[in-house]
């Protein structure tokens, strides 16, 4: 009998375990987003500028709606991108960010909103990029050249940025821009026939985008040209006799 009642108690907790997990919910399987597809061979690029760009190496981001990355790459060796159902933000950039001071870096920024469809292949165009950085070529002439002393040199400074333009610097130097009305200066220092040059330019609102060119040239000097009379003002003339009024002659007597 104890045996008996023994299993029987074993098989009722059996019993009872198998009810719980019986009735316990089952979760459901994670679905699979719904996928689709990005064409990145169809990006070109145009430029407000005017300019024409290299655009293999620009850097290319995508971001989701949470301003997470969830693509990126140099624009050229990106063909396609597979993505989630969903509205992204591209962004393409010449490069990652814009220095503080160095020479030939232009910072060209584009955008372009993109919608990917389960189980279709997105375009995305042509994408219009801006110049965001400010840029500076400092030219002298050959005048100039002449009338200075070897050694001279332009200390730009724009922002937190500052770059030295020798006597044969012929590239352009890009600054950072933190606002749409900022100041620039340029510092030339050298001499002339042995005595100290200095002089100092200002150029004012200076917005992103801008490229300046500061030129250094030799002023002519006009030759002196002596005073002239005031109009109205007559030379004088010595006087003359009155005619009729003839010379003594010799012998003449008077009466």
């Amino acid at each position: 009998m104890r045996i008996a009642k023994t299993l029987f108690t074993a098989l009722l907790c059996v019993a009872a375990v198998g009810c719980i997990r019986g009735d316990k919910p089952i979760d459901p399987q994670p679905s699979t987003p719904s996928k689709g597809t990005v064409d990145m061979s169809s990006v070109a690029l145009t430029f407000v500028d005017g300019s024409s760009q290299v655009t293999d190496y620009y850097q290319a981001v995508i971001l989701d709606q949470n301003n997470q990355v969830v693509a990126s790459g140099q624009l050229g060796g990106m063909t396609s991108v597979e993505l989630d159902e969903g509205d992204y933000l591209l962004t393409v950039s010449s490069i990652a960010e814009a220095p503080v001071a160095d020479w030939e870096k232009p910072y060209y920024v584009g955008t372009a909103n993109i919608s990917v469809a389960k189980d279709a292949t997105s375009t995305v165009g042509t994408i219009s990029t801006e110049l965001k950085n400010v840029g500076v070529r400092v030219v002298f002439t050959e005048k100039f050249r002449e009338a200075m002393d070897e050694g001279f040199s332009v200390a730009v400074t724009f922002g937190l940025g500052r770059l030295t333009y020798s006597a044969n610097e012929t590239r352009t130097g890009y600054f950072r821009s933190t606002s749409a009305k900022q100041l620039l200066t340029a510092e030339l220092t050298g001499t002339m026939n042995g005595q100290t040059v200095a002089e100092q330019r200002v150029v004012r609102d200076v917005a992103p985008g801008d490229v300046k060119i500061i030129t250094f040239d030799v002023k002519e000097q006009e030759p002196e040209v002596p005073p002239t009379d005031e109009p109205g003002d007559e030379p004088e003339v010595p006087p003359t006799d009155e005619p009729g009024d003839e010379p003594d002659q010799p012998g003449d007597e008077p009466d």
